[in-house]
């Protein structure tokens, strides 16, 4: 039993988290498909070693990102979605990022145009953030309220999408005093 151990594994996910990001951040401004590989390579490798959970939603974020481009051909933005929906709804529950995966389910179905898959999907994070238990840490709170806020937007959002003026004005409501800093 070495004390030492959880430190030691807890730094070298952080690295490699670390690495992941570089590369990504170093792809999006380079756009060149040896950037490109190099990332996915390292992705794959990481998620291989079950190195982090959170790795996975932000590979499954990066591909919502890419996917609501402003210049995306449709078909492709369909695929790149269904993607990122798949990535988002395999997210373990032990992710701290998990609660705000169940938000991008929603959001991609928002994309999609499936407005009432959208609803369900933020129906069913507000039940499972309602059964949740509270969160312990700093992190754990920053990223309950995280989720809570893009949740509240998005569903306003998704009404306003379904001509639920009223629904919308409902689900912001009081938006601003808890979510503001």
């Amino acid at each position: 039993n070495d004390p030492d151990r959880g430190k030691d594994e807890m730094m070298y996910t952080s690295n490699a988290q670390n690495w992941y990001k570089a590369l990504s951040r170093r792809n999006k401004e380079t756009h060149d498909p040896f950037d490109d590989k190099r990332m996915r390579q390292a992705r794959d490798k990481l998620v291989g070693l079950n190195i982090s959970t959170d790795l996975v939603f932000l590979i499954a974020e990066e591909k919502f990102a890419k996917a609501t481009a402003a210049d995306q051909d449709p078909k492709i933005k369909e695929e790149m979605l269904n993607d990122a929906l798949e990535e988002f709804n395999n997210l373990e529950k032990q992710s701290k990022l998990y609660e705000r995966a169940l938000v991008y389910v929603g959001r991609c179905y928002f994309e999609l145009g499936q407005y009432d898959q959208a609803v369900k999907a933020m129906a069913d994070f507000k039940k499972y953030v309602d059964r949740a238990a509270p969160p312990g840490t700093a992190d754990q709170r920053k990223n309950r309220t995280i989720a809570l806020a893009q949740h509240s937007f998005w569903l306003a959002e998704i009404y306003l999408k379904q001509d639920k003026f009223d629904e919308a004005l409902k689900v912001l409501e009081g938006f601003e005093d808890l979510y503001s800093t």
